[in-house]
């Protein structure tokens, strides 16, 4: 299973009992650019749209709801990787924390190793996952979500750093969240710096 939505987060509890050998993989990008992203898509403004997700429309709400996504991830990292945790579970639940900014720039490189994390075989048309399968015209007709667009194109890093071209625009988000951006690594990653 597949989940943008960072809400799911909170029903990670019952992985473990449903799915006691599953792999999690929470690919972690620029928060700053998760931000911009939520910010500039045209999610639809109503009661039941898109589970939710009226913080998209305010930086000061998307703040928010990044610390407390980034705080789940961390909280079920730990958890789910504890070994006593698992022991007294019975499960053997694996997390991967991928770096988006790594899987765009490094794709051959990274995708074989998100593979054998999670048990699968090397395939090089995941390198190619944007091309349609023989006879068809589109090969991903049943995305249903704002990724539409991106699904059908081949991996590319465009999107990364896309936060500086508004830096003046989103100047108190870019302080609150860039307490989430530690390490050189992460810093890099972001754009900070350049």
């Amino acid at each position: 299973m597949v989940s943008c939505v960072s809400f799911d987060i909170n029903l990670l509890w019952l992985l473990p009992t449903f799915f006691p050998s599953a792999r999690i993989v929470f690919v972690e990008r620029c928060p700053l650019d998760v931000a911009l992203s939520n910010y500039i898509t045209n999610f639809v403004l109503q009661d039941s749209a898109w589970c939710g997700l009226h913080y998209a429309f305010d930086f000061e709400d998307l703040s928010r709801v990044q610390a407390a996504y980034r705080s789940l991830v961390d909280h079920w990292s730990t958890v789910l990787a504890d070994d006593d945790s698992a022991a007294s579970t019975g499960s053997d639940v694996q997390v991967l924390r991928l770096g988006y900014e790594r899987l765009v720039t490094n794709p051959a490189e990274t995708i074989p190793e998100l593979l054998k994390f999670l048990g699968l075989p090397p395939s090089e048309s995941c390198m190619h996952h944007h091309e349609p399968l023989l006879g068809q015209e589109k090969r991903w007709k049943g995305v249903s979500t704002a990724s539409l667009a991106q699904v059908n194109e081949p991996i590319h890093g465009k999107r990364k750093g896309r936060w500086k071209n508004y830096r003046d625009k989103i100047e108190e988000a870019v302080l609150d969240l860039s307490a989430f951006v530690s390490g050189e690594e992460d810093k890099a990653a972001c754009g900070f710096g350049s």
